[in-house]
């Protein structure tokens, strides 16, 4: 299933539960990503990304005044990444969809807030290399774990930015491994 499918099947069907919010308690933001992902086949090789972005929607559970365990779907394109080295140019392009588990804890009334990210998802990976006018191309789809922090300030009791960190490790087939490290800055809009 391409990564355009699987974003649509994931906004169809999380779409929805937004009639059901009415205590702020759901939201959708944007991110903008800045990634490395180290990919060995065989080959260490570092891909560096700063045009990436997600789209993410989530659902706040309150447990108290101060904690909120939240959940999260997102849909993640890390961008596209290229190499040459010994007459060899690689592109390699990486994409996910990731649900996550979110615990909260607000700062008092400060507008801060810190957040624990740990995620679960279906990573994709393409990239096509040439080398003397033979192109060869690999892509994959595999399951991987993410798991990062995230900081944040409400300017509102609806509006929020936020920065963080995550990381993911992916295995996929053809003893491909991805190391996934990505810099987040984003907004929120709670509703």
């Amino acid at each position: 299933m391409s990564f355009i499918k699987k974003a649509l099947l994931l906004l169809a069907v999380t779409a929805p539960s937004a009639a059901y919010a009415n205590d702020n308690d759901l939201y959708i933001g944007i991110d903008f990503l800045s990634s490395e992902y180290d990919v060995n086949d065989g080959t260490a090789r570092t891909y560096d990304r700063s045009g990436g972005f997600n789209i993410n929607m989530g659902y706040l559970l309150p447990i108290s005044k101060d904690i909120d365990f939240g959940f999260e779907a997102s849909i993640n394109d890390f961008g596209d990444g290229s190499i040459s080295e010994g007459g060899v140019d690689v592109e390699a392009s990486l994409s996910a969809i990731v649900l996550s588990f979110k615990p909260t804890y607000y700062f008092s009334d400060s507008g801060f807030s810190v957040s624990g990210v740990l995620g679960a998802g279906s990573y994709s990976y393409d990239a096509e290399g040439t080398s003397n006018g033979t192109t060869v191309s690999i892509s994959d789809s595999e399951f991987g774990y993410t798991y990062g922090i995230e900081a944040g300030y409400s300017f509102s009791q609806n509006v929020m930015v936020t920065a963080g960190y995550k990381a993911a490790k992916v295995e996929f087939a053809d003893d491909i491994d991805a190391d996934i490290n990505t810099f987040n800055l984003g907004v929120k809009f709670r509703f």
